[in-house]
């Protein structure tokens, strides 16, 4: 059985040897001014990988094929993360409010 404080060790060094590497584009970049059509390019960056994470739910399964009645709460879900992502360009907007809709369904189910 691992031990707790281990796992706090290993999570703590995935911070110090993660977040520097975050963290110095974004100072040393913060006061660059980036022109309008990157601006605009870069909008779409969450929608592309949110994209993609559905993509490996969907696709990326090897298992055997299930209904599609199986999938619904997930399908409908995903829909509705993918629009509110398009509307809202927040990544995180999406995935949340789709992912309680999600545990919605399968509470109603």
């Amino acid at each position: 059985m691992i031990d707790a404080s281990l796992i706090i060790t290993m999570i703590a060094g995935m911070f110090l040897v993660t977040y520097p590497v975050r963290l110095v584009p974004f100072v040393l970049c913060n006061r660059a001014k980036v022109p309008r059509i990157i601006e605009r390019w870069l909008a779409y960056v969450p929608v592309c990988i949110f994209a993609g994470l559905l993509t490996q739910i969907f696709i990326g399964s090897k298992e055997a094929p299930v209904s599609v009645l199986d999938q619904m709460p997930l399908l409908v879900s995903c829909c509705l993360a993918v629009l509110i992502t398009l509307k809202t360009k927040c990544l995180g907007w999406g995935m949340g409010l789709g992912f309680a809709v999600y545990v919605a369904i399968m509470l109603v189910m």
